[in-house]
Parts: structure tokens; sequence; C-alpha cells
């Protein structure tokens, strides 16, 4: 939709409203205000941002966006942005930690073992260093559940219905589940953003649309009746 509303305004600006101008000018007349008010708009857009900083700040978006994408480091920034910016993005890292969890319990690997992996391998480096105080606290004798609620990587109601679980079969059940109901809430939040900002965006490319039409229009209007 932006591309499209760019296209049209900018053929708009660049051979329909000069040529209106020029008529206008021709004829000693004043454009509407509205009209008025768009041409000086466009005008000031094409002195102000497109002849001068424009080009520089899309080459800097470019530089920024290959290095963002390239490198390692700003990999990693741009997930320690994201976990920290997001809180859906650090409650999906959650989720995810459980389904790993509750896999390596199905495949009979023991828990201590499996932080300890993800300790060392897990993509998110916060997570990482978080697992790394849990391995540390359990080899100090601290009960697995609580230690990953104290570092945060549990909820205090999820660590005690984890502790509670009878079999390892319920436990792996109980894990699943509460990282689905996180998704779903994630999900669920998400969606209702985006039912929010979908008719604002619409709106505000409806008011550009209504300026257009009636500066295109009171400009007509404005030589039918000179011309009658």
């Amino acid at each position: 939709l932006a591309v499209a509303f760019t296209l049209i305004i900018t053929m708009l600006m660049t051979f329909i409203f000069p040529t209106f101008v020029a008529i206008f000018r021709e004829f000693e007349l004043h454009l509407p205000s509205a009209s008025r008010s768009l041409v000086d708009t466009s005008q000031m857009f094409a002195r102000g941002v497109v002849s001068r900083d424009l080009p520089l700040f899309l080459l800097i978006i470019v530089i920024a966006a290959s290095l963002i994408w390239v490198l390692r480091p700003f990999r990693r920034l741009r997930r320690w942005m994201g976990s920290r910016l997001m809180r859906s993005t650090a409650h999906l890292q959650r989720s995810q930690l459980l389904r790993l969890l509750a896999l390596a319990t199905d495949a009979g690997r023991p828990l201590s073992s499996s932080l300890s992996t993800l300790a060392h391998f897990h993509f998110d480096r916060s997570t990482r260093l978080k697992l790394l105080v849990v391995r540390n606290d359990i080899e100090q004798g601290a009960e697995v559940w609580q230690a990953l609620a104290q570092s945060r990587l549990l909820l205090p109601s999820e660590a005690k219905s984890l502790a509670e679980a009878s079999t390892p079969r319920l436990r792996t059940w109980i894990m699943r589940r509460v990282a689905q109901q996180q998704e779903e809430a994630i999900h669920y939040r998400r969606a209702t953003v985006a039912m929010v900002a979908h008719p604002l965006v619409v709106l505000a490319f409806g008011a550009i649309a209504a300026w257009v039409a009636v500066a295109s229009f009171s400009v007509l209007i404005s030589l039918i009746a000179v011309l009658a």
C-alpha cells in the first residue's frame, strides 16, 4: 500500500499538479487551500528530504541492514535487543526452553545433563548465562525447578507444578502444556495488536487519499467555475 501510494502521489505531484499550478498562474488565480497545502508539502519534502537527506539516509539503512544481517556480533545485538525490548520474544524463548527440556526428558536424558548442554549451546547469550547459573546451583545441591524459577526461566507456579509431578511422563506433559499456553497467549496478544494497528494504518492512508482527492477536485471545481 505504501509503495502504491508513493508511486501515485509522485506521479500526481510531478506531472498533474504542476500543470494545475501553471494554469492557475496563467489565469492569475489562487489555488484552493487544500491544493496549495498539498503542493507546499510536496515541495518541502522534495527540497528537504529527497534532494539532500534521502540518498544518504537510504545508504545508511542499507549499510546498517547488511551489517546486522552478515556480522555475527550484530546478530547477537539484534537478538539481545529483541529479547529485552519485546517481552513476547523473551516469553517465546522460555517456551522453547521448556519444549527442549521436554524433548530431552522424553529421550531419557538426565535433566542436569540437558541443562548443561543448553548452557553451552543455546543461541541466546542471556539464556546461556542464566542456565550456567542454574547448573552451578544444581551442582551445589539446589533443586532443579527452584533454580530455574530463581533464574526467571520459569514462573514460580510452573516450577511448583513441575516439582510436584509424580511421573516423568506427567512432567513432560506439563512442560509442553505450559509452553503451548505461553505461545498461544503471545500469539493472541500479537493478533490483538495487529487488529488495533490495522485500522489505524488504513485510516492514515485514507486521510492521505482524502487530502489528495479534495485537492484535486477543488482545483477542477475552481477551473470549471472560472471557465463557466
